[in-house]
């Protein structure tokens, strides 16, 4: 059964409630939104502004997400004036449930039976990692086992739990980033967001970057290494929402970062890399061949084609002696191809 992708009406609130500042973190440049504080008022005219947008012949479920901050350290007043408006939205019929985000260490009973009466159905920790040593390096101010005690109270409240991780933070390396997939994995959430770490300007890392104590990814090893992680997620049955920043004219505005893998389709490239890997395995089991045509549905052209054919490039590189043909065919199911010699 096909699950519809639920459609978002984000509510930001950059570095609200957070005690601590990490080292990569500069919520205002990476949201690329003011740090206005929303109320009441904005909240009710956001979501209803959104709405008019609508399509509910879509019959996608409806939910307001609250970004950047961390949620459950607000201070309790100011998450019930939030809270309030989405709830009498929710009992209306007009909006299905509300997403915060938050860290681990900001989840007690007390505050998830609270979060639950007022319609949160989804909660994102920003882990970031599974690794102590990594967590402390980047002042996360929280441990792995905090990460798993808020995990286990959110799945005994019955409320869907979401985790964000990070790639790329110092001191972690590739067999660390994996011990960090697996216990994610462990902790059984349904959706993850992957963000490689990024160097943004006026933050700790950019500091280490600059002073030489910090070498971030590169793209292609960002890429790899998303892939294998995306691919293990999907495996256990863990949906992957987002891979890489969300782009924004903040983020690209000249200087604002300074180094690590960001790129407006990162997402895509991951994509792509996984897609066309699938194709090229199938294609090894056929050979030896002249030429090949590839098929797909035309939606999955742009996994192949969208960024400088970077799909079918890295297809035709691995079998340098054959013509590899990409041809559309719209009665095929999306995601899959076919290859014919």
């Amino acid at each position: 059964m096909n699950v519809l992708t639920p459609w978002i009406i984000p509510i930001f609130i950059p570095n609200k409630g957070c005690p601590h500042r990490c080292i990569f973190c500069d919520q205002k440049n990476i949201t690329g939104v003011e740090t206005k504080t929303p109320d009441a008022g904005i909240v009710h005219k956001t979501v209803n502004n959104a709405l008019m947008h609508y399509n509910p012949m879509t019959k996608r479920p409806v939910e307001v997400a609250f970004y950047g901050g961390s949620f459950t350290l607000l201070d309790k007043k100011y998450q019930t004036e939030l809270l309030t408006p989405c709830l009498s939205l929710i009992n209306s019929g007009r909006i299905t449930g509300i997403r915060i985000s938050t860290r681990p260490d900001g989840i007690d009973q007390t505050i998830l039976d609270f979060l639950k009466s007022y319609g949160v159905y989804i909660i994102e920790l920003g882990a970031q990692s599974m690794d102590n040593l990594v967590l402390k390096l980047a002042g996360r101010g929280h441990s792995v086992e905090d990460i798993r005690k808020a995990s286990f109270l959110i799945h005994k409240a019955g409320i869907r739990l979401g985790i964000q991780i990070m790639p790329g933070l110092p001191g972690e390396d590739m067999q660390g980033f994996r011990n960090t997939i697996l216990e994610t994995v462990l902790l059984a959430p349904k959706t993850v967001r992957i963000y490689p770490a990024v160097v943004i300007k006026n933050t700790g890392m950019a500091i280490l970057f600059q002073n030489g104590k910090y070498t971030p990814l590169n793209i292609d090893d960002a890429i790899d290494m998303c892939e294998e992680a995306v691919l293990t997620f999907e495996k256990h049955g863990i949906r992957v929402i987002r891979v890489g920043l969300q782009t924004s004219s903040s983020l690209e505005s000249p200087g604002m970062v300074k180094a690590g893998p960001f790129h407006p389709a990162f997402g895509q490239l991951v994509q792509s890399k996984i897609f066309s890997g699938k194709i090229s395995l199938n294609l090894k089991n056929l050979k030896p061949f002249n030429s090949a045509n590839i098929i797909i549905h035309p939606d999955n052209q742009s996994l192949l084609t969208g960024f400088k054919n970077t799909g079918i490039k890295r297809i035709k590189a691995m079998f340098p002696e054959s013509e590899i043909t990409l041809k559309l065919n719209p009665d095929l199911k999306k995601g899959t191809h076919k290859n014919e010699i």
